[in-house]
This record gives C-alpha cells, structure tokens and sequence, in this order.
C-alpha cells in the first residue's frame, strides 16, 4: 500500500510541476492573433494565409532573427486582412473578426492587429471583459483612456528584458449598431515582433 501512495505523490508532483509553467503576455497576444508569429502553433487556415501572403513567417525562424529591408520615402504601405467567422484559439460569439498584417511594399509586415465585430453590445462587453481579465492578470500595470462610444486599455508587462505593451480597444457606436473590439500588439522600441 505504501509503494503505491508514494507512486501515486510522484505521480502527482511530476505532473503539477508540468502544468507550472505560467502562461505570459506575450503567449496569450500571439494565440489572440492566431499564432501567426509562431512557428508550428498556426491552425490550417491561417497557415494557409501566411503561406500566400507572408511564406517566411511559415518557416522557422533563422537564428540571427528575420531581416526585412528598410523602409525608403517611397515605400508603399497596405493592410492584407485574413477573416474568419471563429477564432482558431478562444471560443468567443462574434460576427466577424479580421486578422490585419501592416505591410511593406506588399511584401513584408511590419506587425498585426486583431479586430473583432460585434452583432449586440452584451457579447461585446462579455469578450472584452474576458480579454481584459485575462491581460491584466498576466500585466503589471494598465493604463485606461475613455473617451466618448471608446475605451482603450494599454498593459504593460516585462518578459526577458523586453517591455509588451498590449492595447485592448472597446469601440461602441450605439446610432449604427456598431460594436467592436481591437487588439493590438505593441513592444518597446528596439526590441520588436
């Protein structure tokens, strides 16, 4: 009996010590933007997208980092947008998202935003209750801006050296049903995506 209650406390320490790692700021913005900076955690269709439109973001990453050109005066800037009707990582109850790549002369993106689009106010407030819940946990301190039909929620956390600053927006626009949340990814200068 004593063998298998110490198998049984092993057990247990070797999985609890397993689930110790501490999901962060960083983890919880790349899974919002469907883990299109992550290699090898991408669902299908975003994968499917990034092989289109970015392929370098499909491989892994060199060591020395990824190298983009540098921006001249007449470079051009878009926006290319993946959009989909469920999120790949988290089960929220919206319309419609948009998952939006900045980009570079058509070529390279300079980082991404994640837009979600509403039908009612009531799932609006629910999901960026949520959201809002889960970065300030994983933050050490927010910074919240109202102003009239927006709100705006900047989180600031330390990983490894580098600041993340994650801007969570709340845009309401009760005349035209309009409801939206927007999240953008945001790190210190210098330290990039």
């Amino acid at each position: 009996m004593k063998n298998y209650i110490l198998s049984f406390l092993l057990l247990s320490m070797i999985s609890f010590n397993s689930f110790a790692q501490k999901e962060n700021i960083n983890d919880f913005s790349n899974k919002l933007l469907c883990n299109a900076y992550v290699y090898g955690k991408t669902d299908t269709a975003t994968f499917n997208f990034l092989q289109d439109h970015f392929p370098y973001l499909t491989r892994p990453k060199p060591e020395d980092g990824l190298i983009t050109p540098p921006e001249g005066t007449n470079s051009k800037h878009s926006i290319v947008s993946m959009t989909f009707k469920k999120h790949p990582f988290f089960d929220f109850k919206f319309k419609e998202a948009h998952l939006d790549f900045f980009t570079v002369d058509g070529i390279f993106e300079k980082g991404a935003q994640l837009s979600l689009i509403f039908d009612n106010e009531g799932d609006e407030d629910y999901v960026f209750s949520q959201l809002s819940n889960s970065l300030q946990n994983l933050s050490y301190q927010k910074t919240v801006t109202n102003k009239p039909g927006e709100q705006s929620i900047i989180y600031t956390a330390y990983i490894n050296g580098s600041i993340y600053k994650p801007e969570l927006d709340l845009l309401k626009d009760d005349a035209n049903k309009s409801y939206k949340i927007l999240f953008k990814r945001e790190f210190d200068e210098g330290t990039g995506f």
